[in-house]
């Protein structure tokens, strides 16, 4: 009986090999016909799966997600308490930090050879480990968002300046860093975003809705009165303040027209 292909398994170890591939040699060093050889398989093969080297690409970023879902999701189970699922994420994020640098790397290459694509690539690979993050740590999608950011920059950062910025001397701080961005640097988890609006009463957008409101329920006598006297208030300060310049133009000009009487007798 002839053996049954899983296409999908298939598929998958294909990723992985060109995975491996690119980190060694990069994307835009080798060819279908390069990458076929180096991963063992025929050309027809390799074109049959991916009709692209950019669709090799953009399907490795959906199977790096999938890794990495399946490998941190079973460590960070709710019923932990945060700082627990915080440590946890932390390590796991600096022992995989070659891979999400690797794939950071794919990235830039998608996006210079393919800056359409690129984003809704990335995308594919965001938005679920974004959704994971979200229900690991009970984040809103939001800050969900910005731990993916945070994580991402980290990555770019040690990749970039490798001998000021390591995974494993700046990963100790990154439990602290995550939990401030969470709770605000409460330690008991209350948003710091929410004290803040406790002390300071309404929003910005609330307080002038309330002003507008006030305006329009005032009477119109009153409105009336209030805008006559604001008026008659400009007019006076302007009326004086012309006054007190002619005053001065004119005690300067009187002095240029008789300087002899501004001379001290002997």
């Amino acid at each position: 009986m002839p053996k049954t292909v899983d296409h999908d398994e298939y598929r998958k170890e294909l990723l992985q090999k060109c995975f491996d591939l690119f980190g060694r040699m990069g994307f835009s060093n080798v060819t279908m016909r390069q990458i076929a050889e180096e991963i063992g398989v025929s050309t027809g093969t390799l074109y049959h799966y991916f009709p692209t080297k950019v669709s090799i690409l953009e399907q490795m970023f959906a199977w790096a997600v999938e890794q990495d879902i399946q490998a941190f999701s079973p460590q960070l189970s709710p019923d932990l308490p945060l700082a627990e699922r915080l440590a946890r994420l932390s390590e796991f994020y600096v022992a995989s930090g070659s891979f999400h640098q690797n794939l950071l790397l794919l990235a830039l290459d998608l996006f210079r050879h393919s800056p359409g694509g690129s984003e809704k690539a990335f995308r594919e690979f965001v938005d679920p480990f974004k959704e994971a993050i979200s229900k690991s740590l009970g984040t809103d999608p939001k800050l969900s968002e910005v731990i993916c950011t945070y994580l991402v920059g980290f990555s770019l950062h040690a990749m970039l300046t490798p001998r000021h910025f390591s995974f494993a001397e700046h990963g100790r701080f990154m439990p602290d860093v995550l939990r401030v961005l969470i709770t605000g640097g409460d330690s008991h988890g209350e948003s710091h975003l929410s004290r803040r609006s406790q002390k300071k009463g309404p929003p910005q957008g609330e307080r002038k809705l309330s002003l507008e409101n006030n305006k329009r329920t005032a009477r119109p006598e009153e409105r009336s009165i209030s805008k006559g006297a604001r008026w008659r208030e400009s007019t006076v300060s302007c009326k004086g303040r012309r006054r007190a310049r002619a005053a001065t133009d004119a005690r300067t000009a009187h002095r240029h027209r008789h300087p002899t009487r501004n001379r001290v007798r002997p």
